[in-house]
């Protein structure tokens, strides 16, 4: 099941009073695909990280660090465009869920 989000460059963390506060700077809203994983390579070893699979605007996709993007309510399929996830039941979502691997129409009725 495809999800809109929003892709943020970046963060920045201030302590004001006794509470911390985040700015965050939005880059873009997109489609998320999925998680992955990802590699960065050091002198001595390499490391493993998670990251979210997102289409961009402009139909390319980006790997972005996941704690770069937020999730936005509703569900993304390109019969119904931008859905409300209330407006349908759970077995319509698992439905959707399930063809998401498919390429066979999507039936709600």
């Amino acid at each position: 099941m495809r999800r809109k989000v929003k892709v943020f460059k970046n963060s920045t963390t201030t302590r004001i009073g006794g509470a911390l506060t985040t700015d965050r700077e939005i880059d873009f809203e997109g489609i998320f695909h999925g998680f992955g994983t990802n590699h960065e390579e050091f002198e001595s070893n390499a490391g493993n990280f998670t990251i979210a699979v997102v289409e961009n605007p402009g139909g390319f996709v980006e790997l972005v660090e996941v704690s770069k993007i937020q999730f936005i309510d509703g569900v993304f399929d390109e019969a119904l465009n931008w859905a409300d996830p209330v407006a349908y039941t759970k077995e319509q979502l698992d439905v959707f869920q399930a063809k998401a691997v498919s390429s066979d129409p999507i039936d709600v009725s």
